[in-house]
């Protein structure tokens, strides 16, 4: 097997909170592969660690958090040595789109003085040849050039977040987390930002983790899902896979639960919600919601299961030949 861009492997954070520093385990023993030009979406129901782990892949978690794991760039553990390690491939090597591109600027700045200091400030380009390549970026994601010299709050919802995608691309990373990149625009900017994702992954070879609630989005998007409850991975496999056969539980009422406009089926709701990070876990992170649970899953932890060669499981049922199929096809 090839060496990948970006492994994951065991990585696991623990916030330390209030007088006595009580733990909360946000993720736990997240593992994952990425290949250059893949896009992977990370997918799961809010407070299930999304973002926590993909702040962590950029090193900017606060000070209370701990971190433990490996996290591999070309083969080499960037997370052992600290910030240290972390700092010289942080907007360079791997970039993020965050959720709420409003926020991710500073109101008083130009656009352009914005995406050019990315570049002054990793030593990329002076401060003419910044400036020219800020409004190439921008030119790049669809915004005309000499909106530049605009303000953030003089830019629509969508152009924000276009120019916040040409501030993460302004180095020339080699991965991209998108954090929730089409929340609160309408549904045709929404398409126009994602078309615009697929077009710069395949392109420039980007490598992309997009962190969605949208189950149709990322199947039409992604090549590969991981299904992330309760901080921890309970499935990775192909998206098309994923769909049609999930072998988690979890996955298939996720996706049942989604409407569809093209498959004549009836929506069926995921009842409760994910525990909380300080909820003491006996067993299956998922029995108490899960439809299908048997005694073994309340008193033992599953492990993960091959289903196939691209395709793994957290489930104590996975590999038993019993199917959780919908019925084929497209979500939309």
């Amino acid at each position: 097997m090839t060496e990948p861009m970006l492994e994951v492997e065991d990585l696991r954070v623990t916030f330390r909170t209030g007088p006595r520093g009580t733990p909360l385990d946000v993720v736990r023993g997240v593992s994952f592969r990425l290949e250059q030009g893949q896009r992977l979406g990370l997918v799961g129901e809010s407070g299930c660690g999304k973002s926590t782990t993909i702040l962590t892949l950029m090193g900017l978690l606060p000070p209370n958090a701990e971190v433990s794991g490996a996290i591999r760039l070309d083969g080499v553990d960037i997370l052992q040595g600290g910030e240290r390690s972390m700092r010289p491939h942080r907007w360079t090597d791997i970039a993020m789109v965050f959720q709420g591109a409003m926020n991710a600027f500073n109101p008083t700045r130009t656009i352009g003085a914005q995406i050019a200091e990315t570049m002054r400030g990793r030593g990329r380009a002076n401060r003419k040849a910044a400036h020219a390549r800020a409004r190439a970026l921008l030119g790049m994601v669809g915004i005309p050039p000499d909106r530049a010299d605009r303000y953030p709050h003089e830019l629509s919802g969508g152009m924000r977040q276009r120019a916040a995608l040409a501030m993460a691309l302004a180095n020339e990373p080699r991965v991209l987390l998108a954090d929730e990149p089409t929340t609160a625009l309408d549904v045709m900017i929404q398409a126009q930002i994602l078309e615009l994702l697929e077009r710069l992954t395949a392109e420039l070879g980007l490598a992309l983790v997009l962190v969605t609630h949208d189950l149709p989005l990322v199947v039409e998007t992604c090549d590969r899902v991981a299904m992330m409850y309760a901080g921890r991975l309970v499935e990775i496999g192909p998206a098309a896979t994923l769909f049609t056969a999930a072998a988690h539980p979890y996955t298939r009422m996720l996706f049942a639960a989604t409407p569809s406009l093209d498959l004549d089926r009836r929506v069926t709701s995921l009842t409760g919600a994910p525990p909380r990070p300080d909820q003491e876990l006996v067993g299956c992170d998922f029995a108490p919601r899960c439809d299908r649970a048997e005694t073994i899953c309340h008193v033992m932890s599953p492990r993960t299961t091959r289903v196939t060669e691209q395709h793994v499981a957290a489930c104590h049922f996975a590999d038993t030949g019993e199917t959780h199929r919908l019925v084929p096809g497209v979500v939309r």
